[in-house]
This record gives structure tokens, C-alpha cells and sequence, in this order.
């Protein structure tokens, strides 16, 4: 993890807390603040690992994930994206009437997609406002209405659920209903 959390991105700090310390308490090695520059195959089936924050690690398992960000840079060249993405209205359009633009790409006033689910909607309107816009429907254009922001991890017995966006002005992480020591919600209040 290049962050110096695990999912501190896409967690506020109680749950990317909570799930750091419980992969701990499971054994598992989170390098946090840490760029892998080498993988190769070791004796026994093993694994070999160079980092930049450690001395080369030899593993059983190795976990590998990695973020996405959109390449821009035609974009940023045709003046539609700015530092935060490509920049939309409520009917996901761009500046230009006939260019919608959805997913990790799409910036709006409440910020880049966060889901894959939340980006699959957003094309989908985009693309149905895209029809509209070319047949001359535009009153059949629609807006695009985030649904609420949550996510669920399961590792192993473990499971992480959070309702709530994390990084909202004003908000508040809070522990809610965690009788089964396997289960932690938490909701994110204004």
C-alpha cells in the first residue's frame, strides 16, 4: 500500500483502522507506505519480494492490488478535464453539448465515482442521455442521482460493512450494532 493505511483512500480512519488491526490480529503483513519493485519466483513454490521500505521478503502468499486512475491526457488537451477529472453537470455533460462522460473519468460537483456499481449507473444514463441528445429527445434526458456510498469487505471470518461517505465536510465515522466479534458496521453521520 503506497498510502500509509490500507483503503485509506476509499475508508475513513475508524474503518481502515478496523480492518488493518484485524488483519493483524490474522497475521497478515500490511506494508504500508511501501512501493513493491520486484516479484520473482522463489525455492518451494515461494515468492520473492522487493520493496522499497524493507529488506527482500520471501512469502507463501502475495496479495497485489492496485487503485485506478484515467489517463486524462486527451482531455485535459481538448479542454474538457481539469485536475479533478472531466468535468460534468447533473446530466453528466460535459461542457460541450454532445460529449457525456462517466465513471473514474467524470468529475462533478460531488466529487469522482467511487464503485464500480456507481460508475455502471452512470453509464448507463450517460449513454441514454447520449440517445436523447442525438435524436432530439432531450426531454427525455435525465439526471444522474448518486445512490448512498457503501462498502463491504469479507476477509475470512471478518466482515467490514460501511454506509456513509467517509470524507464528506462534517462527517463522522461511528461503530454501530457490533454484537458478532466477526462483523464491524459503521455508518458515516452528517
Amino acid at each position: 500500500e503506497k498510502k500509509t493505511s490500507l483503503m485509506s483512500g476509499g475508508l475513513g480512519p475508524v474503518a481502515s483502522g478496523t480492518l488493518n488491526r484485524n488483519l493483524a490480529e490474522r497475521c497478515v503483513r500490511v506494508l504500508a507506505a511501501t512501493s513493491v519493485r520486484s516479484v520473482a519466483c522463489a525455492w518451494g513454490g515461494r515468492v520473492r519480494v522487493e520493496t522499497d521500505s524493507s529488506d527482500p521478503l520471501t512469502v507463501g502468499i502475495l496479495v497485489l492490488c492496485m487503485g485506478s486512475r484515467s489517463c486524462l491526457d486527451f482531455a485535459r488537451a481538448s479542454g474538457l478535464a481539469g485536475d479533478g477529472g472531466i468535468k460534468v453537470d447533473s446530466r453528466l455533460r460535459t461542457r460541450f453539448e454532445r460529449v457525456f462522460a462517466c465513471g473514474d473519468a467524470a468529475c462533478s460537483s460531488g466529487g469522482a465515482v467511487g464503485s464500480a456499481r456507481e460508475a455502471a449507473a452512470q453509464g448507463r444514463i450517460a449513454g441514454t442521455n447520449l440517445c436523447a441528445q442525438l435524436t432530439g429527445r432531450t426531454s427525455d434526458i435525465r439526471e444522474y442521482k448518486p445512490g448512498p456510498k457503501s462498502v463491504s469487505l469479507k476477509c475470512g471470518s471478518f466482515e467490514l460493512h460501511l454506509a456513509g461517505q467517509p470524507f464528506d465536510p462534517g462527517c463522522v465515522e461511528r461503530v454501530i450494532n457490533n454484537a458478532d466479534p466477526g462483523t464491524c458496521r459503521i455508518l458515516v453521520e452528517k
